[in-house]
């Protein structure tokens, strides 16, 4: 982040039953020194429900919404 990218693609808030693997999303998130960057984090989400989870950080600038032409994997898990 100290590098000075505008905007980082940083994190993905996605169901937990479907991907496991990034149950801890937030807590990375939490520790992110922000210090002394200009860099925006930008977090991709897979559904509402995620928009509203990652409302609980402040660090994020932006929301990437990833879309699939597979039904199952755009429904609210």
């Amino acid at each position: 982040m100290k590098v000075g990218f505008d905007k980082i693609d940083c994190v993905s808030f996605v169901s937990s039953k479907l991907i496991p693997q990034l149950r801890d999303t937030g807590e990375l998130l939490k520790g992110f020194d922000l210090r002394d960057t200009t860099s925006k984090l930008l977090v991709i989400i897979g559904n509402f429900r995620r928009s509203q989870q990652v409302m609980d950080f402040k660090q994020v600038d932006f929301l990437g919404f990833s879309f699939l032409i597979f039904e199952i994997f755009n429904i609210e898990i």
